[in-house]
């Protein structure tokens, strides 16, 4: 009998290791798989951020490329519909728009989904030249107009800035993009405006202070 119970005790603990076994295998096993589908949810998470990115990048890239071809195909036109400019003399030497003048742009919202906007700021015309500047030139929201003043009053202004809020931006583009257009103007001897000639609709109002 001391026999039979000493066996069945063994019996009994060799189970119970073995089960302990088991269950550890199991343990490791479920942890393993679990390690693996993490590693497998990482990579994806990767290669999706990846795709994510280059997509942005390429389309970035060809709302750059798409707005300097529209520039440049609108200043070739603005120089082929220009009229002559005057001899440089006879704008020097005639100085009436000469003096502050206040400027107003306003913009409607455009078709791609840019709300549309309103801002006002000094610019300078010194021997006919109109230069006048908003912000600080690198920072968004810069923007830089200028341009002569024919002595019949017409002007084709150019202007170059930086992009502030996206919604306010054509095709939505991020912060910091730099952007440029002309404007054809006209002025009297203390009033004038203007449209913008590319991408959207924007009318400039100037007001001689």
């Amino acid at each position: 009998r001391a026999d039979a119970e000493a066996l069945r005790k063994q019996a009994e603990a060799e189970l119970l290791r073995a089960r302990s076994d088991a269950e550890a295998s199991r343990a490791a096993r479920s942890k393993a798989d679990s390690e693996a589908a993490a590693n497998r949810l990482r990579a994806q998470a990767e290669a999706d951020a990846a795709r994510i990115r280059g997509e942005a990048e390429a389309v970035a890239a060809r709302t750059k490329s798409d707005a300097e071809a529209a520039m440049r195909e609108a200043a070739t036109k603005v120089a082929k519909a220009a009229p002559a400019a005057a001899p440089a003399g006879a704008v020097a030497g005639d100085a009436r728009y000469d003096g502050t003048w206040n400027v107003t742009v306003a913009c409607a919202p455009s078709n791609d989904g840019a709300l549309g906007y309103t801002y006002a700021f000094d610019a300078v015309v010194k021997n006919n030249f109109l230069r006048g500047e908003r912000n600080v030139e690198s920072k968004p929201g810069w923007l830089l107009l200028q341009g002569a003043i024919q002595p019949d009053g017409s002007a084709t202004l150019e202007a170059q800035g930086i992009t502030d809020d996206p919604k306010y931006a054509n095709k939505n583009v991020a912060a910091g993009t730099r952007f440029g257009y002309h404007v054809a103007a006209h002025f009297d001897s203390n009033r004038g405006t203007g449209r913008r000639l590319e991408l959207r609709a924007c009318d400039l109002r100037f007001a001689k202070l």
